[in-house]
């Protein structure tokens, strides 16, 4: 049969567009797809079924390559094909996995030497086992399972279609009608808004192809079950595999954080014309499919519509481009039928979630275990198979968004978050601090800067000042108001309205007056204490006969504690009433939770009139131990706070995040407390990390709950390393938290709802509103419930995440979007301090804005070069649709009298529209044009950003496509160039120059009066300086030297520093400047320093990290080692599977030759093309050409260094802060620091317990920077 297929296919056979996608030419790897089955056949009779099958089916028996007269690679049938069979004997116990195997006996197929299979026949102790892994672009999963069924003894199919007949008959297809329309088909398709991949709330992140690893949860529906859904699908004349992966997407779509999104939809021929059953090859395909979930559109006739847009598509299959394929090469998901369920697959282009679904109802789920967890990969199965019960059931024409996807199973995992009900009721605060003056009455209870108060003194003072209560007042329906500072006196006062049996109400003496009299207006004849008598009644002035009789102490657990308002943007605020049983329930719950039992010192620094600061206080007094009281400077001043914490030995603060930032302001305090709560608002991702960093030994917690529910309800301890979310992991004792979907049901994982409590914690309810539609008697959970209005969502860990308020949620392109959300991910940014995000509608189209607290960054609107960069930072973790068009800086929020953002005082976006400037010459206008044709706009102004103007991804391809269909090819650009130079005058500028400012701005601070010049590493490159241009404040100016050609020119390294020296004199002549420099630059700063002094120009500082000390002897370096060290300090944080691919590319290349500096260049080109996709920014903002470049660079510096590379010694007037890695031996710095300072220049020295990258960005440089004076 080879035979008379080499006689006619002398010329090989044409690849198809699928194939194309396998086959690159000059590659050596290889894509894959493999397969692991068990096998009972012994090696012997695999190779003859090898040799049988290489001569029987052509797939198996080309190779790959050029063709002269033709272009690209073709197929070429030959005689020397073989398939490459082995053995190996696998010790471990269990089943082998693919991954495994890939290290111990490693793939050896050639497709261009017609080798495109290979078999390894396993041995393991408990049984044997058949890899094939085979070239993609020969052979498909399918024909893999049927080359195993072949050599368990299935007999092979003589007549079966080979590949080059449906090659000719594909490409015949192609030109007749039904391809031409099908050609049609797929471009109007294509042609719309396509949305990003799946994008699951559990995502943990992605990782380069090389670093990902992949495992596999199996799970068998039910016979019964599986009988039901083929059932099911023969009334929609499909198979019960494509109604299982339209399941799938199903519930993907309601998971997915943008419901519309973008997958692959499996296509193979063989599932739908006998005529191809037996054969093998490149036949099964992955088609774009976009799906989108319809909430209002029944299961059932959501499923059927989906399985008519699938149809389409498998009728069309074949007259798709390469291009169009290409579509969903990276898509998160994909869902393929295989014949039964096997031990373990791959295919090439493996996605993170692979489902694969067997003819008997098998559901295997392999997924990339750096992207998601066991737990959520188990979750996402079970939710499959309860769709699939719902499929199989009545409920399948019910609405989708009245379909619940729990399970009875998962339902009861979710209701065991809930708290332990307590026992019995929690003794009340008042109850215990008696008890504490009884048994422990010398031990302080309440300290400030004025006075201290034992408990036996507390105690005294409350039963005194509660019987001059309880004489004044007899109506005890009266909460007694208190308008008092933060002191001892208030919790005295406190203390006496809960004894007396009133309660309080808290009123702050900052409030505007006009708050104050709408609270005490809604109170008829109340007791109001305040400091003066004209206000109301002082603490003095409550004198009472000792015959008053105060209520018994049990008899206060149904009394009220307190009264505190919320709210306050429009109307009358409202009271949230809280009884004394209430608060002692948190107080024994968040006691236990928080293990404050441990602690002895807590701090009171947050007013009372909002109920945050009550953890601490209540908490410190129902334990027994000491309350201290900041004053109002002690809490605001950052050295008061510090001195505050460390005079009071505090061990237990609770405090508003943004509140502790802005006392840290970027650098650690004196002193931190053992336990740190952090409540009111999300932390920051970035602040967490530095607090984490600053204060190690520090147990710090997320504390989450509304008034409403008594202060808080869950909590969770931050743990290093867990990326900082804020998500919350217990719950309180005696509280129940429901998320709850629309219809009032229980949420199941990753579903976003709204979060209901109930408990021992919960509200009376408002003051005067005692039917407020927020509280409502649940009849499902049998349980009075409080709607917090917050939306969360349940986390396949058990974990709860908040994701902002329900009545933030707006529709853009479609898509609904929470505002929370979005800003939630902006924060999670490095160097932004919080987020505000709201919708705005300009021309009818709704465009999401965001306002900023960021200290990088000046006030008011963000030029295009910032909000690119962030939005390019946001779009690896946020949708296109999620990421705002503009970014608005403001130095604080505008707050309403309750502390709320008031959003109305916020800057208008439409006000910060930069005025029009008119394109400046042809080339300009060309551009200005084309842009505006784009955007649909009348005129753009040459300083607008493309995206600022609401440009997104697919207008950006459009506008390429344009300029490059109109203009020569010498003025074309691609979308990087579009990215970095967004507006008409910079692009203009890209495609017109190639100059470039030698001494660039690194920060946007226009406004600073510190210049300071940041010196290139042994790269050439100010790279590592970017943590530090995020970090400083706005009074410094940070500037970044690079080496251009001119002064790589130079003979040696003397002269290299003279070049800089009269750069930076001429830039900067007669204003005085600081200078930095890390590796290479510390080196080169010392010595510019020296010849700046001389020649009159002032410098003020001098920061040297971790700088180079020249040897006495050069190194010798191998052209191999040169490249390796290079790689590695471009990417300076890509650890140990970095470092394999560079080895693995070059090692064979360069271990026994050196190439020349051409060859050389293009093979760093190559290495960076076939990587860069996969790395982070700002590494994949470096084209291959400026990668290659920036080799050569670091190799002329290194020829310099070694050329008078020599000590300077400084003036003496120079201070200079140097900062040592841990890696430097203590006689090299001492013999540094003793030439340096030879002159007797001051010298501060510090050695840091870290290794030399992480210098650049220590805390400690970055604050010495940035609180230097100049």
């Amino acid at each position: 049969m080879i035979t008379e297929y080499i006689e006619e296919y002398q010329q090989g056979v044409v690849l198809t567009a699928n194939q194309q996608r396998f086959v690159t030419e000059g590659e050596n790897t290889s894509a894959l797809v493999q397969l692991l089955v068990p096998c009972s056949t012994n090696l012997q009779e695999i190779q003859r079924y090898a040799d049988e099958l290489v001569q029987s089916h052509l797939s198996l028996a080309s190779t790959y390559q050029q063709v002269e007269g033709f272009k690209g690679l073709r197929a070429v049938p030959s005689l020397d094909a073989k398939i490459k069979v082995d053995n190996i004997e696998w010790a471990k116990v269990g089943v082998p996995s693919l991954s495994q195997l890939a290290v111990i006996s490693p793939v050896e197929i050639t497709p261009n030497a017609g080798c495109n299979l290979h078999l390894t026949h396993i041995n393991t102790p408990e049984q044997s086992y058949l890899a094939l892994r085979g070239f993609a672009g020969a052979l498909d999963l399918s024909s893999l399972e049927l080359i195993a069924a072949i050599i368990a003894g299935q007999p092979d199919d003589e007549e079966a279609l080979q590949f080059p007949d449906f090659v000719a008959w594909q490409q015949e297809m192609l030109h007749d009608e039904d391809g031409l329309a099908g050609q049609v088909y797929w471009q109007n398709y294509l042609t719309e808004d396509i949305p990003a991949p799946l994008q699951l709330p559990y995502n943990m992140g992605t990782v380069s192809e090389g670093e990902r690893s992949y495992t596999q949860v199996q799970n068998d529906i039910d016979a019964a079950l599986w009988q039901g859904v083929e059932q099911f699908a023969e009334t929609m004349e499909t198979s019960a595999q494509n109604i299982a992966q339209y399941a799938w997407w199903w519930l993907m779509a309601r998971l997915a954080t943008t419901p519309r999104f973008l997958t692959a939809l499996h296509y193979d021929p063989r599932l739908e014309d006998e005529a191809f059953e037996g054969a093998l090859g490149r036949y099964a395909k992955s088609l774009p499919l976009i799906v989108e979930y319809q909430p209002e559109q029944s299961l059932h006739s959501w499923l059927g519509a989906l399985n008519e847009q699938c149809e389409n598509h498998r009728q069309v299959a074949q007259s798709i481009s390469l291009a169009q394929l290409n579509i969903a090469l990276n898509t998160t998901d994909a869902v393929l039928p295989l014949h039964s369920a096997q031990p373990d697959w791959q295919v090439s282009q493996h996605h993170a979630l692979n489902l694969a679904v067997s003819q008997q109802g098998t559901l295997t789920l392999n997924y990339c275990q750096n992207s998601f967890s066991a737990a959520a990969v188990s979750s996402l199965l079970a939710q499959l198979t309860q769709v699939l019960r719902v499929i199989h059931s009545a409920e399948v024409h019910t609405q989708s968004l009245d379909i619940s996807i729990l399970s009875d199973v998962h339902k009861s995992q979710l209701l065991a978050i809930n708290g332990l009900q307590l026992a019995m009721p929690a003794e009340t605060v008042i109850a215990r601090v008696a008890g504490f003056a009884s048994t422990d009455s010398d031990s302080e209870a309440l300290i400030d800067a004025d006075s201290t108060l034992t408990y036996g003194q507390l105690w005294q003072q409350v039963e005194h000042i509660a019987k001059g209560l309880k004489s004044r007042q007899s109506d005890s329906t009266q909460p007694t108001l208190l308008l008092l500072p933060r002191s001892t006196d208030l919790i005295v006062a406190m203390l006496a309205s809960m004894r007396a049996g009133f309660g309080f109400v808290p009123l702050d003496p900052s409030w505007p007056q006009a708050r104050i009299d709408k609270v005490v207006a809604q109170f008829d004849n109340a007791t109001l204490i305040a400091e003066s008598a004209q206000t109301g009644v002082t603490l003095e002035a409550l004198q009472a006969d000792s015959d008053v009789v105060l209520p018994t102490l049990a008899s206060l657990e149904s009394s009220l504690a307190y009264s505190i308002f919320t709210s306050g943007s429009t109307g009358t605020p409202k009271g949230v009433r809280i009884g004394q049983q209430q608060l002692s329930a948190y107080c024994a719950a968040s006691c236990e939770a928080l293990g404050l039992s441990e602690q002895n010192n807590f701090a009171l620094t947050a007013t009372v009139a909002a109920d945050l600061g009550y953890t601490c206080l209540f908490n410190a007094l129902y334990l027994g131990k000491r309350l201290c009281i900041a004053s109002e400077k002690q809490s605001m001043d950052s050295t008061e706070f510090g001195a505050f914490l460390s005079e009071y030995q505090i061990d237990c603060i609770k405090i508003v995040p943004s509140h502790l930032q802005a006392l840290c302001d970027l650098k650690a305090l004196p002193y931190f407390p053992q336990k740190i709560v952090l409540g009111g608002e999300a932390c920051p991702n970035t602040f967490l990390r530095s607090l984490q960093q600053w204060a190690p030994h520090s147990e710090i917690y997320n504390h989450y709950g509304p008034s409403e529910a008594t202060i808080g309800v869950m909590c969770h301890r931050y743990v290093a390393g867990d990326g900082g979310v804020a998500k919350l992991s217990r719950v309180f004792a005696g509280t129940n938290t429901y998320v709850l979907n629309q219809a009032g049901q229980l949420c199941s994982y990753g579903e976003v709802g709204e979060l209901f409590i109930a408990g021992a914690q919960l509200s009376d309810g408002y003051l005067g509103q005692p039917d407020h539609p927020a509280f409502t008697e649940h009849s499902e959970l049998a349980q009075r419930v409080y709607a917090t209005g917050d939306l969360a969502r349940y986390m396949p860990d058990n974990s709860v995440m908040i994701l902002g308020r329900k009545d933030d949620q707006v529709k853009v392109r479609g898509f609904r979007i929470e505002l929370g959300e979005v800003a939630a991910c902006i924060e999670q940014l490095e160097g932004i301090e919080h987020a505000l995000v709201v919708a705005d509608k300009v021309d009818g189209q709704v465009r999401l804005n965001a306002y900023l607290i960021a200290n990088q960054y000046e006030d008011g609107a963000l030029d295009s070069d910032a909000t690119q960069a962030l939005k390019s930072a946001l779009s690896h973790s946020l949708p296109e649709t999620m990421i705002p068009s503009a970014f608005m800086v403001v130095a604080q929020w505008p707050r309403l009298g309750n502390g709320k953002v008031d959003r109305k005082a916020l800057p208008s976006f439409a006000s910060q529209t930069l005025a029009y400037e008119a394109p400046q010459g042809e080339l300009e206008e060309k551009l200005a044009a084309v842009f505006a044709e784009v955007l649909e706009l009348d005129k753009v102004s040459r300083s607008a950003s493309f995206f600022q103007l609401g440009g997104h991804s697919i207008a950006a391809i459009k506008l390429v496509k344009r300029w490059a269909d109109r203009e020569a090819s010498d003025l074309h650009f691609d979308l990087g160039v579009l990215f970095q130079a967004p507006s008409v005058a910079k692009l203009a500028d890209v495609l017109s120059t190639e100059a470039t400012e030698q001494i660039t701005p690194l920060n946007s601070h226009k406004a600073g009066n510190r210049e300071v010049i940041c010196f290139h590493d042994g790269l050439g490159l100010s790279l590592s300086y970017r943590a530090l241009a995020e970090h400083v404040n706005d009074q410094v100016n940070l500037f970044a030297l690079e080496p251009n050609s001119t002064d790589l020119a130079v003979d040696d390294f003397d002269a290299l520093a003279q070049s800089y020296a009269n750069k930076l004199i001429a830039q900067f002549a007669g204003q005085p400047i600081e200078l930095l420099g890390w590796s290479m630059g510390g080196l080169l700063a010392a010595k510019v320093a020296t010849l700046l002094e001389a020649a009159g120009q002032h410098v003020t500082q001098l920061y040297l990290a971790d700088s180079w000390i020249p040897t006495a002897q050069a190194r010798n370096v191998s052209q191999l080692d040169a490249v390796s060290e290079f790689l590695t300090l471009v990417v300076d944080n890509g650890g140990e599977a970095w470092a394999q691919r560079i080895n693995g590319y070059f090692t064979s290349l360069l271990a026994d030759n050196e190439l020349d500096s051409g060859t050389l260049s293009a093979h760093l080109q190559a290495f960076w093309q076939s990587a860069v996709d996969a790395l982070p920014l700002p590494y994949n903002a470096i084209t291959a050409q400026q990668l290659a470049d920036t080799f050569i660079k670091s190799e002329r510096l290194k020829a310099l260094r070694a050329v008078k590379c020599t000590l300077p010694s400084l003036p003496e007037t120079l201070p200079t802060h140097v900062l040592w890695s841990a890696e430097r031996l203590s006689c090299d710095i001492d013999v540094y620091s003793a030439q340096l300072t030879s002159n007797g220049a001051s010298m501060v020295v510090e050695q840091l317990d870290v290794g030399h990258q992480e210098v650049v960005r220590h805390p400690q440089l970055l604050n010495a920077v940035a609180t230097q004076t100049s």
